[in-house]
């Protein structure tokens, strides 16, 4: 048969588990908390690392574009270079040599009405 007598150590040990069992989920609630507060400020952090991200790829891709135009305009300007490299060249092939006669004034002739 079953004894459903209950004796004082049997209450004892309920009691003692029931206080373990509250203890322990108050525990495990407070842990809960300080994790719930270190989460919440790691969401902070990354939200301004991310803002930084943010800013570092808007400051690299204006660099770039930067990079482009300083390629494009040295491009520019070697092809200016050639262009008056080639008129330097052909101008000193095609001049005649000066004599002082080119230099001297001659006044405009006039008709005579």
């Amino acid at each position: 048969m079953i004894d459903t007598t209950i004796n004082l150590g049997a209450l004892v040990a309920i009691l003692i588990s029931l206080a373990t069992g509250i203890g322990f989920i108050y525990a495990i609630r407070e842990s809960v908390k300080v994790l719930d507060t270190r989460l919440t400020n790691q969401d902070k952090v990354i939200a301004g690392i991310q803002n930084e991200l943010k800013t570092l790829n808007d400051m690299v891709t204006k660099l770039a574009v930067q990079d482009v135009r300083i390629n494009t305009l040295d491009q520019r300007l070697q092809a200016q270079g050639t262009r008056l490299d080639e008129a330097l060249s052909w101008f000193m092939r095609e001049r005649k040599p000066m004599t002082a006669s080119a230099f001297a004034f001659a006044p405009p002739a006039h008709s005579n009405p």
